[in-house]
Protein backbone atom coordinates (compact mmCIF):
# COMPACT_ATOMS: atom_id res chain seq x y z
CA UNK A 1 0.00 0.00 0.00
CA UNK A 2 2.90 2.34 0.80
CA UNK A 3 4.38 1.87 -2.70
CA UNK A 4 1.01 2.60 -4.29
CA UNK A 5 0.71 5.87 -2.34
CA UNK A 6 4.25 6.86 -3.40
CA UNK A 7 3.46 6.04 -7.06
CA UNK A 8 0.26 8.12 -6.97
CA UNK A 9 2.13 11.03 -5.37
CA UNK A 10 4.85 10.93 -8.06
CA UNK A 11 2.24 10.71 -10.83
CA UNK A 12 0.35 13.74 -9.51
CA UNK A 13 3.56 15.77 -9.25
CA UNK A 14 4.51 14.91 -12.84
CA UNK A 15 1.03 15.77 -14.14
CA UNK A 16 0.96 19.13 -12.36
CA UNK A 17 4.38 20.03 -13.79
CA UNK A 18 3.36 19.58 -17.43
CA UNK A 19 3.15 22.73 -19.55
CA UNK A 20 -0.06 23.68 -21.37
CA UNK A 21 -0.64 21.46 -24.41
CA UNK A 22 -0.49 24.37 -26.88
CA UNK A 23 3.04 25.41 -25.79
CA UNK A 24 5.44 24.45 -28.58
CA UNK A 25 9.02 25.43 -29.34
CA UNK A 26 9.19 28.66 -31.32
CA UNK A 27 5.77 30.03 -30.34
CA UNK A 28 5.55 33.51 -28.84
CA UNK A 29 4.35 33.90 -25.25
CA UNK A 30 3.73 36.93 -23.05
CA UNK A 31 4.41 37.13 -19.31
CA UNK A 32 2.35 39.03 -16.73
CA UNK A 33 4.33 42.24 -17.32
CA UNK A 34 3.70 42.13 -21.08
CA UNK A 35 7.21 41.01 -22.12
CA UNK A 36 7.30 38.81 -25.24
CA UNK A 37 9.44 35.67 -25.38
CA UNK A 38 9.96 32.74 -27.75
CA UNK A 39 9.53 29.28 -26.24
CA UNK A 40 12.79 27.33 -26.25
CA UNK A 41 11.69 24.31 -24.20
CA UNK A 42 8.01 23.99 -23.25
CA UNK A 43 8.63 21.32 -20.61
CA UNK A 44 11.45 22.80 -18.54
CA UNK A 45 12.38 21.73 -15.02
CA UNK A 46 9.41 21.48 -12.70
CA UNK A 47 6.53 23.69 -13.75
CA UNK A 48 8.78 26.13 -15.63
CA UNK A 49 9.08 26.93 -19.33
CA UNK A 50 12.44 27.86 -20.85
CA UNK A 51 11.96 31.02 -22.92
CA UNK A 52 14.34 33.14 -24.97
CA UNK A 53 14.47 36.86 -25.62
CA UNK A 54 17.37 37.83 -27.86
CA UNK A 55 20.30 35.74 -26.68
CA UNK A 56 19.09 35.46 -23.08
CA UNK A 57 17.33 32.30 -21.82
CA UNK A 58 15.05 32.51 -18.78
CA UNK A 59 13.01 30.11 -16.67
CA UNK A 60 9.48 31.38 -16.11
CA UNK A 61 6.65 29.49 -14.38
CA UNK A 62 4.33 28.11 -17.08
CA UNK A 63 1.21 29.41 -15.35
CA UNK A 64 2.51 33.00 -15.68
CA UNK A 65 2.76 32.75 -19.49
CA UNK A 66 0.06 33.06 -22.14
CA UNK A 67 0.29 32.52 -25.87
CA UNK A 68 0.49 35.69 -27.94
CA UNK A 69 -2.53 36.08 -30.22
CA UNK A 70 -1.54 37.06 -33.75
Amino acid sequence: MKKLKQYIKEFLIKESNKPPEDFEKGKVVVDKEGNKYNIEEPDGPGNFTVVKKGKENKLIPSDELTLKDD
